[in-house]
């Protein structure tokens, strides 16, 4: 199983999807067209990651496929701040699976599946809620470790709202360390992407703007598979080498593109020198 944007999901598989909600109310609400045609639909899911209205807060929709990528067997929503309502009831998160797939355990695989894109959105503490009655996911979220705050009452009904905590997935070797992309990284992206020394190598065109590069992490922020490679602090080196930090040189080098750059000085007294190799 995996998760998709549903740029990534064909018309089809969508269509098969909303058939199988019936007359059921479709969960998550992103996920319902509401009478808009297709391309309306995920016109509007796309906008809704960077541009909504006054009332909304920016969200990420993701289906939850199988691994032939054949069937939407799931639904789920990342809303990437709370605002008043959300927080009070709804949650960083709203998810649901399609009525002829459940019982099979689809619900706790998106959710863990989800939370490493929802940290990757800035989300490091997810809230997540669910009505009182509904024990299945309440199981669902507590499995995935959620720990009940308390319970509140809406329009008759009372919601439980859960936290979850989300650690950073991270791999770290002497001098690199793996970890999952997030947003902030988009300049940093672009600035190594623009580069024509990069993508043609690998079969790509060099980027052409920041917003192009941001598009493509954000397909990446669903693919707990792909991950980014960050070089240690080098000052941290130096520092294990005995040189103190002595100050910046601001926009004092620039590098092959024209870029101009601060530079960290280090220094070392000599009698500091001898003192750590007498230490040895």
């Amino acid at each position: 199983m995996k998760l998709l944007l549903p740029e990534w999901v064909r018309e089809e598989m969508f269509e098969a999807y909303l058939a199988d909600w019936g007359d059921a109310e479709i969960s998550p609400a992103a996920a319902d067209p509401k009478g808009r045609d297709y391309k309306t639909w995920l016109a509007d899911t796309v906008r809704m990651r960077t541009v909504v209205p006054a009332h909304l807060v920016p969200a990420t929709l993701l289906f939850l496929v199988d691994d032939a990528e054949t069937k939407i067997l799931g639904g789920i929503d990342i809303r990437h701040r709370l605002n008043d309502y959300l927080m009070a009831f709804g949650g960083h998160i709203g998810y649901g699976i399609v009525p002829s797939e459940r019982g099979k355990g689809y619900a706790k695989a998106q959710l863990r599946l989800a939370l490493p894109v929802a940290k990757s959105l800035g989300v490091s503490r997810a809230l997540i809620t669910c009505d009182d009655g509904n024990t299945p996911s309440a199981r669902t979220i507590e499995a995935l470790g959620g720990v009940l705050e308390d319970k509140r009452a809406e329009n008759g009904r009372l919601v439980r709202r859960y936290w979850v905590d989300i650690p950073q997935e991270t791999l770290e070797t002497e001098r690199l360390i793996l970890r999952q992309w997030t947003m902030d990284d988009a300049d940093d992206m672009f600035a190594y992407a623009k580069s024509p020394k990069v993508g043609p190598a690998a079969g790509w065109k060099p980027h052409e703007s920041r917003a192009e590069s941001a598009e493509i992490l954000r397909g990446w922020l669903q693919s707990p598979e792909v991950w980014a490679v960050e070089e240690k602090a080098s000052g941290r080196v130096i520092e294990k080498c005995g040189f103190r930090y002595e100050g910046t040189l601001r926009r004092a080098s620039s590098i092959f593109d024209g870029s101009v750059h601060d530079a960290l000085v280090y220094s070392m007294l000599r009698e500091e020198y001898f003192a750590a190799k007498r230490a040895e």
